[in-house]
């Protein structure tokens, strides 16, 4: 029996019949083969890419949705010294994923050590430490790969849900900062429902027959992420810096000082005529 067919068949038995069902046989070789073929690994250079992020002020940007922190992203991302580029989505994809990977494997291991290797002592299964770490890690590494961030000192990623995940952010990356972007909830409900109509108006019709049916769920929606914001704000506020949608649209570079001055960067114009 070779090592591909052990991977799939000594598994803990639910996890077999699951993967069984999700994955053929083609596509659980595939990743194995690709695993095999790839070109040897590099340790230290890896680490040596942790360790330069590690360096770099690193902040993250986020809003309730359609308040405009695409936009405040393009401007951040025009100073010379910052980078910011893309979603990373790392709280709403990211992490969730690698923790169920790490639960998965989790299950295998204690089905070895109860059912298995019972005279052979237990191997350690991962702890929500070593998860946290392989997250910030990941997240480092594709921080290091997004924009101009090879580049510049301050590197940045914005997803609007990061305003509802800023205590999780904060404890993983101790030395971030963090970039609110306020928007009228009027507006806000407005630009969401016209954009929710045209990627999905299937399901938009099926949820929120008319605008009205929507304002509810958008107020709920937008007072919660204001209130998880208020309240971090609160507590850190030399971490923290927001910016106001209108004010930003009559006077951008007098709005974008307060998040320029968290990294103490310098804005070379100003909105004078």
């Amino acid at each position: 029996m070779d090592l591909r067919d052990r991977l799939v068949t000594e598994s803990a038995p639910d996890l077999q019949d699951r993967l069984a069902e999700s994955r053929p046989p083609e596509v659980r070789y595939r990743v194995l083969d690709d695993m095999a073929n790839t070109a040897v690994f590099g340790y230290a250079g890896q680490h040596r890419i942790h360790d330069e992020m590690c360096a770099k002020e690193l902040f993250f940007v986020g809003g309730h949705p359609e308040s405009g922190t695409t936009w405040l992203q393009i401007l951040l991302n025009a100073h010379p010294e910052v980078s910011c580029a893309g979603e990373g989505h790392f709280l709403t994809s990211l992490a969730p994923l690698l923790g169920s990977a790490m639960k998965e494997y989790n299950t295998v291991i204690r089905h070895k050590n109860r059912d298995v290797l019972q005279e052979f002592g237990e191997f350690p299964q991962f702890a929500d430490k070593a998860t946290g770490f392989l997250f910030v890690s990941a997240a480092l590494l594709l921080l290091a790969a997004s924009g101009k961030a090879g580049d510049v000192r301050v590197v940045g990623e914005k997803t609007p849900d990061n305003v509802t995940n800023l205590w999780y952010l904060a404890d993983h990356f101790p030395a971030a900062k963090f970039i609110h972007i306020l928007r009228d909830p009027r507006d806000c409900t407005v630009s969401t429902w016209y954009h929710n109509r045209r990627v999905s108006p299937e399901e938009v019709q099926d949820r929120f027959p008319t605008l009205g049916t929507f304002v509810p769920h958008v107020a709920q929606a937008w007072c919660y992420s204001i209130g998880k914001w208020e309240r971090f704000g609160e507590a850190e506020p030399s971490r923290c810096a927001m910016v106001c949608y209108e004010d930003l649209v009559a006077g951008p570079h007098a709005e974008l000082r307060r998040p320029f001055e968290l990294f103490a960067c310098e804005l070379a114009c100003s909105d004078d005529p």
